[in-house]
């Protein structure tokens, strides 16, 4: 097999070129002379084959586990952020809501709670949209790094 995958057929080469090259003796013309011809060529090529394209298949292996490994920080770190930039969001709303009327149908408001909801919704998408603004900057932060996932381990210990 060659690196591309495919299947090659040594045999007929080989008797072929064998044909061809008795005709010269000459060790040091290496004009006519194949890789599969040389008598001390016992299917290394194949095996540097094989191990050339083992080393490529765990270069992809490593780094598909490093993109896996980033795309699973990036989606923690999304959690993390919006977590708590709902989280802040709601601890005001349940400590100072009364003040712009939680809760409470939009008719039902007093002048002074729809002008501190009109000052509420600006704080709030402030909040939101610096939260936001921050995520992606760490996100574009992660995209420099290498990530690899440190696995979890679990280690037993065996008592006597």
């Amino acid at each position: 097999m060659d690196v591309n995958g495919n299947y090659r057929d040594n045999s007929s080469n080989n008797s072929n070129n064998n044909l061809n090259n008795n005709s010269n003796d000459n060790p040091n013309d290496n004009s006519n002379n194949n890789q599969n011809d040389r008598p001390y060529n016992n299917g290394s090529d194949n095996y540097f084959e094989m191990k050339k394209i083992n080393q490529m298949a765990k270069k992809r292996g490593q780094e598909k586990f490093q993109h896996s490994s980033r795309n699973r920080l990036i989606g923690n770190i999304k959690k993390k952020f919006n977590t708590t930039m709902i989280g802040a969001l709601a601890a005001f709303e349940e400590q100072f809501g009364e003040l712009w009327g939680d809760g409470l149908e939009f008719k039902d408001l007093t002048p002074e709670q729809l002008e501190e909801r009109e000052r509420w919704d600006i704080v709030r998408s402030q909040v939101l949209d610096n939260g936001n603004d921050q995520l992606r900057a760490s996100i574009d932060e992660i995209s420099h790094y290498t990530v690899s996932f440190n696995r979890y381990v679990t280690k037993f210990v065996i008592k006597n």
